[in-house]
This record gives structure tokens, sequence and C-alpha cells, in this order.
């Protein structure tokens, strides 16, 4: 294995391991903090993105990963970019509805229902991009796709609990 090849595994584990540190202590504080009723509404919104991360990475992500990578510049590199964006965006537009039945199916109200359909239309989309960059040897062009990703997401968020009272503190959570 190359030194380059070796920092790049070693940069990709420790970023897992930093999230996945960091969503565990999350949860635990949320633990602590929340209501039961509150905890249960992040939890399921969480294994929803999660379910729905899973169904990106098995018929986009990976299939992406591995022939953007391959495929030569030019317009069939745009092809099929966009190919794969056309599959993401179905997978994003089919979530939000399966989202809005399981949080309405759990009797939540409007404000849990929009900022779940957006949380989870939202992890999609950044899973997507995120991916497709990567795929396509941009990553810098990941990060800045996060940072407007987030502040989006959090400007969304604050439109969303400010029209129609989502919990502040769940809110703040999911932002």
């Amino acid at each position: 294995m190359s030194a380059t090849a070796g920092r790049r595994l070693l940069s990709a584990s420790a970023s897992t391991i930093l999230f996945n540190g960091f969503m565990l202590l999350l949860t635990l504080l949320l633990v602590r903090s929340f209501e039961p009723a509150e905890f249960g509404l992040y939890a399921l919104m969480t294994t929803l993105v999660t379910l729905a991360n899973m169904v990106i990475g098995a018929l986009v992500v990976q299939q992406m990963g591995f022939s953007l990578a391959r495929t030569p510049g030019g317009a069939l590199r745009i092809s099929a970019g966009k190919m794969f964006a056309s599959v993401a965006t179905v997978c994003t537009v089919l979530s939000v509805p399966v989202v809005l039945l399981v949080l309405h199916h759990s009797g939540s109200g409007l404000s849990v229902l929009v900022a779940g359909a957006a949380y989870v239309g939202t992890s999609i989309f950044r899973a997507f991009t995120r991916h497709h960059f990567f795929s396509v040897q941009v990553p810098g062009a990941a990060v800045r796709q996060d940072v407007v990703f987030v502040l989006l997401a959090t400007a969304l968020l604050a439109a969303t609990a400010s029209c129609v009272g989502l919990s502040g503190q769940l809110g703040l959570i999911l932002a």
C-alpha cells in the first residue's frame, strides 16, 4: 500500500470514528435531557435517516463510486453523473411520503412531520452529493457543499420552527 493510500485510509477511519463517537455522546446527552417522547422522536428520525442512507447507498453510492472514478472525463462522465443524480432524486422524493406516514402514525404534530421530512430528505441529498464529489475526486467541493448544507439546513429548520412551533430542544438537535 502506498503512503498516500495509507494516509487516506487513516483519514477515513479517523473521520468515521470521530463521527460515530460524536453521535454516541450526543445520544447519551439526549437520553439524559429529553423527555421520553422527545427522545423517541429523535431516535425515530435518526433511524429513518439511517435507513434512507442505506437505500441510497445500495442503489446509487456504491455503483457511482465504482463507475464514476473509472469513467473518463467529458460527456460520458457528465451523463453518468446525471443518471445517478436522477436515481438519487427519485429516492429522495419517495422517502418523504414514507417519513410523513411513519411520523404521522406515531402521532406527531405538523411541526415534527415537516422537520422530519426535511431532515431525512436533506440527509439523503447530502449523502449523495458528498459521495458524488468524492467519486469524481473533488474532495474540496464536498467540504464546501457540507458548509452550504449546514447553513441551509439550519436556516430551513429555524424557519420551520418559527412557522409551525417545533420544540426548541428538538429543533436545536436536528440542526
